[in-house]
């Protein structure tokens, strides 16, 4: 079994993740998106990945949110 990213087309965004037995056949990807094994990576929802380059970056870190002043 492998895992791969599933990636949009659009904004080689990673929308998803699955892990695949490509031994038990092909499996196409949905509409808009392409897949790219990910095996030993730590890689998943919300990285994007550059095709010309094979790099993945990960999406920003979520702010803190403001502590209130009393």
């Amino acid at each position: 079994m492998s895992t791969y990213a599933v990636i949009n087309t659009a904004t080689n965004i990673c929308d998803n993740v699955v892990v695949w037995d490509d031994t038990l056949g092909p499996w196409t990807p949905p509409a808009g998106h392409y897949i790219i094994s990910i095996d030993g990576l730590s890689v998943g929802i919300g990285f994007s990945y550059d095709p010309a380059t094979g790099i993945w970056t990960a999406p920003p870190s979520p702010e803190e949110p403001a502590t209130p002043t009393q």
